[in-house]
This record gives structure tokens, sequence and C-alpha cells, in this order.
């Protein structure tokens, strides 16, 4: 039989020697008196050069054994800082131990140290990222008291840096919301999944003036060493809330707009109606007065029908949604010429095409446009003019751009933004009829392209409209097949046509 059997003390002077982990010993006072290969990798220095040494010669702390004797008496573990040979500071993990003669005294000082310079370093960068993040972050221990803040949540709630830290989270909550939190965050440290708190139901956070504001809060489980933290994300619902209360009230309003405007067209029916009837048994009166209030009774009535009529044009453009094809703008032209051609041929107007392009958008709210756009192009003509349209466009990135130039009486410059909005009308030329409303319903259709408009004028020199239209929703399939009509239509209207 062989014996296997060794001096103890040898087999763990070779384990200790042979070890990957620095191994370090040192009397009470901070001589090394044990060094081995693991800690010549580590800290640079060989057996020889550390040996008898002071334990500064790495780390100018330095743990000795008093605190051993007089704090702990036990093993203890920490992160630290310690100096390498060649001056570089490398972050390490200590496990610190008592050294032990045979009669159970403690006569020094064992550390383990491995370095984990490349985790602090990621550790720092992550840090950074988290307390620069433009969301707010907060960091939980499993209580529910708070780790650390980043500057969004100090900038959200109304905090100074270091006023979060060590409180509980339900600081930054409302009373009545407490204990839903609470119970959301308990079953969270039970199961520790992604989860949200406020999506379902409302949640309102509390800054430090009291004010509150509606939230969600995302809560991430994240694992460390010595236990479980949470990483609460605060997204603050303000602004959203916001515009969904106004994209509902202005829901509202359209409904509202839509209902009464299609109500009121049956008793102001009946008003005319009735009103031309008393025209007819007053025609041949001789009472001047008399048909003087039935006329101004009959204009309005007619004016209050267009205003109607524009203003149903206006909710049904804003409620419906857009049927899109491929769509010709030439043919768009030709059929507003053919709507406008008593206007054109009275006035002798010319409409001018360039480079018309083949859309992918609704044909009949783009006509629409053309149609607004040309009609007061040739209402608001200089007096013994003949009115002089041209329609342009070129490709743009995303879509084209589309422009309509007149020669007429122009728009001054204060007024670009206000000639899109509902209802206004500038009084610039006497005799021409309108509500206010045709440049609001272009401007709407515009926006449903995904595209904007604007103007550029001067007063007695004419007034462009461009206009933008988005192709984004144009698939590959409907793009080949836009490009061949595009190549045929480019042969079309190479040249410049001018329609009288």
């Amino acid at each position: 039989m062989v014996d296997f059997s060794l001096d103890d003390k040898k087999i763990a002077a070779s384990v200790i020697q042979d070890s990957h982990a620095a191994i370090i010993s040192t009397t009470l006072d901070g001589t090394i008196i044990g060094w081995n290969s693991g800690a010549t990798d580590l800290y640079g220095y060989t057996r020889e050069e550390a040996k008898e040494q002071d334990i500064t010669l790495i780390d100018p702390q330095g743990f000795r054994g008093d605190f051993l004797l007089t704090q702990l008496k036990a093993q203890y573990t920490l992160q630290h800082k310690r100096n390498r040979k060649d001056g570089t500071l490398i972050w390490v993990t200590l496990s610190i131990s008592p050294l032990k003669d045979d009669q159970d005294n403690v006569v020094g000082v064992v550390e383990i140290s491995m370095d984990i310079t490349s985790l602090e370093k990621e550790k720092d960068q992550l840090l950074q990222a988290l307390v620069n993040s433009p969301i707010a972050e907060i960091t939980l221990d499993s209580r529910g008291n708070v780790v650390l803040v980043n500057k969004k949540v100090l900038e959200l709630f109304g905090y100074h840096e270091g006023e979060l830290e060590g409180k509980t989270i339900e600081i930054l909550i409302p009373e009545r919301f407490k204990t839903k939190y609470s119970t959301s965050r308990q079953e969270f440290i039970k199961r520790p999944l992604v989860r949200s708190v406020g999506i379902d139901h409302d949640l309102f956070g509390r800054r430090k003036n009291g004010e509150e504001f509606p939230l969600e809060i995302y809560l991430t489980p994240l694992q460390t060493t010595d236990e479980l933290l949470v990483i609460a994300t605060v997204v603050d619902l303000t602004e959203r809330k916001n515009s969904e209360l106004l994209s509902r009230s202005n829901r509202e309003l359209e409904q509202f707009a839509y209902l009464a405007s299609h109500d009121l067209q049956a008793p102001l029916r009946h008003i005319a109606s009735y009103v031309q009837l008393l025209a007819a048994k007053y025609i041949n009166s001789n009472d001047a007065e008399t048909e003087k209030w039935i006329n101004f009774i009959l204009q309005s009535s007619e004016k209050m029908q267009l205003l109607i009529s524009d203003l149903l044009k206006y909710s049904r453009v804003t409620q419906s949604k857009l049927k899109m094809e491929l769509t010709n703008v030439h043919d768009i032209i030709s059929n507003v010429k053919e709507i406008l051609k008593d206007m054109i041929l009275n006035t002798g107007a010319q409409i001018i095409e360039e480079d018309l392009p083949v859309l992918f958008c609704s044909s009949m709210y783009l006509e629409q446009i053309f149609l607004n756009l040309i009609e007061n192009a040739i209402k608001f003509r200089k007096d013994n003019v003949a009115p002089i349209i041209i329609i342009h466009s070129k490709p743009i990135e995303g879509g084209y751009e589309i422009s309509v130039k007149d020669n007429g009486i122009g728009i001054p410059h204060q007024f670009f933004d206000k000639v899109f909005q509902l209802f206004q009308r500038l009084e610039q030329k006497k005799g021409v009829n309108g509500t206010g409303v045709g440049l609001a319903i272009v401007k709407r259709i515009v926006e449903l392209h995904h595209g904007r408009i604007w103007l550029e004028s001067k007063e007695n020199e004419g007034c462009t409209f461009h206009f933008t239209i988005s192709e984004a929703q144009l698939s590959d399939a409907t793009t080949q097949q836009a490009n061949v009509i595009s190549s045929k239509s480019s042969n079309d209207f190479t040249t410049p046509k001018t329609y009288i």
C-alpha cells in the first residue's frame, strides 16, 4: 500500500505559491512575510523585492493586524485601490483574514486580492451613463430606499443633489398612491421581472413643492453580489396627457362643428325659401325700404349657406381617412380647369404647367388643394390684368415640393400665417366672396399627407404658395409603377404648356 499522506503545511504552501490569486501575509505591524506568484503577476514585485517590506509598498493605507484585533477579529471583504510597481493604480477585491499561530493567537494578516480594474471601469462608465441619462433613473434597494438618482430625476422632481439618497421612494409618490406602488414593489422583489406601474391605471408623482404630475414607472431588477437592486425608470406623461386631451377636445370640436353645421342647413333653407316668397310678393310694391331689407336677408342667407358648406368640407377633411392612390397631377389640373372654366374664360386666365409628377396621394383632396389655390389666384387678380398661374414641382427628399405662382395683388407679410387659419379673411379686394375656410382646408389636407405649406409674396407683385407631399408610404412595387408612369408623363410635359 502506497502512503499518500503529506505534511498539511507543505500542501498549503504549495497551493498558495501556485495560486493565480494574489495571496499576501503580513505581521501585525504590516511587514510582508508571504508573497506568492499571483502577487508578483498582479503587483509587479518579485517575492524577493516584497519580502520584509511594509504593506505600504502597494497600499498607502495598509490593512494591519490591529484592524482585525480591534474591529473585526474575522474575515473581511472589500474593494480597494492598490499601487503597482510601474506606478499605475488598480482596483482589487480584498478578502482579509486573521493569521493565527498554533495557540490560536492572531499574529498577522492574510489577504487574497484579485484585479477588478476593468469591472470598476465598466461600472464607472455605467454610472456616468446613468447619471447623465436624459431619462429619469432611480436606483433602489430591496426595501425601497433610494441608493442613487441621476440629474434628470432631480430636475423632474425639483430636488437638489444629495437630498433623495437614503429616503424611501414613497417621498416622490402622493399619499393616495403609496399603497398601490408599495404593493407593486413588494411583488417585484418576490418575482423580479421587468414590469410597469401606472400604465393600466393613472399614477402621479409629487414634486418637492407638492405639485403633482402624471407618470409611469418601469421597474427593472439589478442583481449585485450583495443584494437585489431595483432600477425605477420614471416617464413624465404630462406632455402626452396634454396632447391626448387636446386631440380629444379637437375631435369633439370637429364633431360638434360637423353636426351643428349639418343641422343648421335645414332651418336656413326654410328661412331662404320664405324670404324668396316675400321677395316675389313685394317685387312690384314700390316699397324700396322693404325690398332693401329682403335683399339684405337673402344675401346674408346665401353667405351663411356658403359658410356652412365650407365648414362641412373642413369637418369632413379633419375626420376622414385618406384613400391613397397613384395620381397624375396633370389630370388633376385638367379637372380643376373644367370646374373653373367659366371663371377662366371670363378673366382670360392662363394656367402654365411645368414638370408635374405622378404622386402617391389622395387624388380627391389633391384636387381640392389646386381648386382652392387656383380659384384664389383668379379671384385676387389685379384690375384689368389677366391672371397668369404657373404650377411647378421639384423632387425633394421623401417626396415633392409643388408651387402655385400668380401675378395677382399679393399678400402683406404680416398676414402670411393668418391666411391659413380658420375663418380668417383678408379684405383686400371688394366684391370677392369667401368664408376664410378654403386655405385652412388646404393646410389640413397637406398636413394629412405629412407635408407643410407656406407662401411667398409682396403686395402688388403676386403670390406663390408652396406645399410638400410626402411619398413615404409608397411601396417598392408602387414606386416601380410610378416610375413607369412618370417616365411617360415626363415625355409629354417636357415643354411647358399654356392653357387659356
